[in-house]
């Protein structure tokens, strides 16, 4: 068996190939960027306002990792619910000895947050950030950005199946 093929054809199959090879790879970096603190405990949040710059910039993604009462002190940053829907990631500034509560402020913000957060209310504190994760993140978990993810993975299978059969079909049998 013999397989006769065209240089320019040999090279436009790997730089197809190395192409799809390397958005391949980017996408699954990036998924593990994002997905696999949460497998060490920690959960992601995007910063959606400016109120802690410049520590943690709109767009950016912190990771927030349980602390138990006692653990969170003076200057540490946590995130904490400010009602059921609403997450909020400022700077402990004091802690209310009456209720036992946290005084929290934006490194941004003029003055204190509004109110005692509860230790009930707190998800943990802030262990490290992502610069400009948070975009990623949110457009991937948005359905258009999980269609065009699902999209680009078919395309590259297809890709790698086409290249694959043409590959074969090009090779002849010959007689010697």
């Amino acid at each position: 068996i013999r397989c006769y093929m065209e240089k320019s054809d040999k090279r436009t199959r790997k730089l197809l190939k190395n192409l799809t090879d390397i958005i391949f790879v980017i996408m699954i970096a990036v998924l593990a960027i994002i997905y696999l603190p949460g497998l060490a405990g920690y959960k992601g949040y995007c910063v959606l306002s400016a109120s802690m710059q410049p520590k943690y910039s709109v767009g950016s993604m912190v990771y927030v990792r349980h602390a138990d009462m006692q653990d969170i002190t003076t200057g540490d940053v946590i995130t904490f619910y400010i009602n059921e829907d609403t997450l909020v990631t400022h700077r402990v500034v004091g802690k209310e000895s009456e209720s036992g509560g946290f005084l929290t402020k934006g490194d941004a913000n003029e003055v204190n947050d509004g109110g005692t957060v509860l230790y009930d209310n707190i998800v943990g504190k802030v262990a490290f950030s992502i610069p400009l994760l948070g975009y990623v993140s949110s457009w991937i978990s948005s359905t258009s950005g999980k269609s065009i993810v699902i999209g680009v993975l078919l395309v590259i299978m297809l890709i790698e199946i086409i290249a694959g059969r043409v590959e074969r079909m090009s090779c002849t049998n010959v007689l010697q």
